[in-house]
């Protein structure tokens, strides 16, 4: 059980690498720009699913 708790939590904690990496790769298109509340919301989506893919799937 802890070794499911340990992969789901670092799997939150690249799904929000993750998601901060994508908004600044958008942010290198000229005409489209970012703010921080965009960014913070895709980190946390993109760390909610892969926490509860992993979670599933471990």
């Amino acid at each position: 059980m802890l070794e499911r708790l340990e992969y789901t939590l670092k799997a939150g904690i690249g799904g929000a690498g993750a998601g901060f990496a994508g908004a600044g790769g958008l942010s290198f298109i000229p005409s489209l720009s970012v703010s921080l509340t965009i960014a913070g919301a895709m980190a946390v989506s993109s760390a909610l699913l892969f926490s509860v893919y992993v979670y599933r799937n471990i």
